[in-house]
């Protein structure tokens, strides 16, 4: 009886909550485009072009970097500087880096020796980058990212056509490691769902998102914002400059950067993955509530289908079936598999384990730890 109530209750909220943003999603998801179909928009005379600078924070990224700048060099848009922060690597990043930058003038390279007092490595990296340059935008992207030749072009004339303070790209997932593929599902198709991120354009709408892989921003936008100075120790500073934005009224947009910009290898392994949490999930009051949310609306829906009354396997049923659907969908305008949707029980498992040992993580240290840096949990902000 227990477990015939606690099954269907799940079942309801699972419902509730997959179910209610199904109909809203598959109305409106189309209204999110994709950049290489944008791109086919382009008026015969677009506008002059204009000069970006690309900048990366890189922390031991031995293993992408090389792959990530080689991409950037060959952009088809004339008008691009990329410039790399060494954040305090200890493996062949600097060597790499270095290498790089006697090939290529369009590179430079900046080095941090020690983390300034009161900052997050990566926030501290992309201020640094920021400021040594005066291109008109700046796009703010990671080291494991893969960009297509004419992913730059094409993402600055749709921001130039639409008058767009800031832009940025949902990527695509690839690589030989499985492990982050439906993770980076779950967590973008909620986000374009529950956020309802097809709003996003209207200024005057609480609807925001910032990808880390592509974030472009009118450097005169990102002064308004404040710069990265002012959200120098919040954990997901990347999502935090586009709510800045919102807030300011300024004018943003997010488009789906299939074939154009590319993740590899997000997380290599589940173990990557959980430790990965305790950036983001560093509190017990977080976790509990990140670990209800998992186990009642992604694990036992998927347990309660299988057995039990037939109101409850109702329940589980039409819980399930709304996911995969919404995965379906989602899978048409990312990339991703159309079938993830049946693994979001092992993802929402990585999730709540994620979650409990970054908060006892954080509890046992005394501050969270993330990228060989240690900060104390009273000054970070997620």
């Amino acid at each position: 009886m227990v477990w015939t109530i606690l099954f269907a209750v799940s079942g309801a909220l699972a419902l509730l909550m997959w179910g209610g943003s199904a109909i809203p999603f598959f109305l409106n998801i189309h209204k999110i485009g994709l950049l290489k179909n944008e791109a086919e928009n382009e008026p015969n005379e677009a506008a002059a072009p204009e000069r970006i600078t690309v900048v990366i924070a890189a922390r031991n990224e031995a293993k992408a970097i090389s792959r990530c700048v080689e991409s950037l060099l060959a952009q088809t848009h004339e008008q691009i500087e990329i410039v790399v922060v060494d954040d305090r690597s200890t493996d062949d990043t600097p060597l790499l880096l270095e290498a790089l930058d006697q090939r290529h003038d369009r590179l430079r390279v900046l080095t941090v020796n020690e983390l300034p007092a009161g900052w997050l490595g990566k926030s501290h990296a992309l201020s640094l980058g920021a400021a040594s340059t005066e291109g008109e935008w700046l796009l703010f992207t990671d080291a494991d990212i893969l960009f297509d030749p004419r992913a730059i072009h094409e993402a600055l004339q749709y921001a130039q056509r639409s008058k767009l303070d800031h832009l940025t790209l949902i990527p695509e997932f690839r690589g030989p490691n499985f492990v982050s593929k439906p993770y980076a599902a779950f967590i973008f198709q909620s986000a374009v769902s529950f956020g309802k991120l097809w709003k996003m354009s209207d200024p005057t709408t609480a609807q925001t998102l910032g990808v880390g892989a592509f974030n472009l921003i009118r450097r005169e936008a990102y002064i308004e914002i404040g710069r990265h100075d002012a959200f120098k120790m919040h954990t997901t500073d990347d999502n935090e400059l586009a709510r800045r934005v919102q807030q300011k009224g300024l004018r943003q947009d997010v488009l789906f950067g299939r074939d154009r910009v590319t993740v590899w290898n997000w997380y290599e392994t589940a173990g990557q993955l959980i430790r990965s949490m305790e950036k983001s999930v560093f509190r017990f009051s977080q976790a509990i509530a990140a670990s209800l949310m998992c186990i009642l609306t992604m694990i036992l829906p998927f347990v309660g289908v299988w057995f039990g009354p037939l109101f409850q396997k109702l329940l589980c049923g039409s819980a399930i079936l709304a996911i995969f659907c919404m995965q379906a969908v989602y899978a048409r305008r990312s990339g991703s598999g159309y079938w993830y949707g049946l693994l979001y029980p092992i993802v929402g498992i990585l999730l709540t384990v994620g979650s409990i040992r970054g908060a006892a993580a954080a509890a046992i240290r005394g501050g969270v730890f993330w990228r060989g840096t240690r900060y104390e949990r009273s000054e970070v902000t997620s």
